[in-house]
């Protein structure tokens, strides 16, 4: 079974996605901040992270290339609620696999990660 990292400041926002992945078959890990995730990323190297961006105490991007800097060819999306194109181009220039728009879509969720996962 593939297993998911979720990075998101939003308890709510974890709990969404966690039941919708669980659903689609994939085992979820969470954390509640950037440096908590690292932590966890270290730990259980995830078939894939999903980040959000706008987190108070480190931001997706800087979670980006953090994890990025450990496993190059890490498997990233991007959950946000920012919607600035520069941003999204800024998250794919780091690598990102993909970027999908708060609330997200499960149907468009699960095509990104049966594409990305296999």
């Amino acid at each position: 079974m593939k297993n998911i990292l979720i990075i998101d400041d939003s308890m709510f926002q974890r709990k969404m996605l966690t039941d919708a992945l669980i659903e689609m078959g994939y085992e979820v890990s969470q954390a509640e901040n950037g440096a908590k995730g690292i932590e966890i990323f270290k730990e259980l190297k995830p078939d894939c992270v999903v980040t959000d961006l706008l987190m108070p105490d480190m931001s997706g991007q800087e979670v980006i290339k953090k994890i990025k800097e450990i496993t190059p060819n890490q498997k990233m999306l991007v959950i946000s609620a920012d919607i600035q194109l520069s941003i999204k181009n800024e998250c794919i220039a780091l690598g990102i696999a993909g970027f999908l728009n708060k609330p997200f879509n499960k149907v468009e969720l699960k095509n990104i990660l049966e594409n990305l996962l296999g």
